[in-house]
């Protein structure tokens, strides 16, 4: 019976461990995504900035 308990134990652990790194990858996923719509926002601003001059 005690040794059941510890198997389930071993198992849940093993689960918690899988779901931290399936959420850590999604976190990292999630900012390199970030930081290239950053990136675009910039460029595009910078080509907004440029017509806006031209226009005067």
């Amino acid at each position: 019976m005690y040794e059941k308990g510890q198997e389930a134990e071993r198992k849940n652990t093993e689960r918690e461990r899988q779901r931290a790194d399936s959420a850590e990858k999604e976190k990292i996923k999630a900012q390199k995504e970030t930081a290239e719509a950053l990136k675009r926002v910039a460029e595009l601003e910078k080509i907004l900035q440029c017509k806006t001059t031209e226009g005067k």
